[in-house]
């Protein structure tokens, strides 16, 4: 299954960087401009595709970003390296994991794997 995740940042490259340094993502594919300019790129982990995409219109960003779970044998440790790499705890209501926001706007509902 391909999720298409819609950057408020509009710098797809450093996304794929950040999201292979913390995650382990690999990128797949990637489609530019002429200049080179990357409008988007396919990475994939844990089973999964995700197509990254800058140039949101504020409109389409809603004021609550539904997050990603993402389980991981060392769930505080993860948390903190994404902290020391630039996302931000995000207040929650509670409940399993740790919510946290990354630097290109995307929520990721940390927890720990069973």
């Amino acid at each position: 299954m391909v999720h298409v995740l819609t950057l408020t940042d509009d710098d797809v490259t450093g996304a794929v960087a950040w999201y292979a340094d913390l995650f382990g993502a690999v990128e797949i594919g990637r489609e530019c401009l002429l200049d080179g300019y990357v409008l988007s790129a396919d990475i994939a982990f844990a089973g999964h595709v995700l197509t990254l995409t800058g140039f949101p219109e504020p409109s389409d960003v809603p004021g609550d970003v539904l997050p990603l779970s993402i389980e991981h044998d060392d769930a505080r440790g993860l948390v903190a390296r994404m902290r020391r790499h630039g996302a931000r705890l995000v207040p929650s209501a509670g409940g399993a994991g740790v919510l946290v926001s990354d630097p290109f706007g995307q929520r990721w509902l940390v927890v720990e794997h069973p």
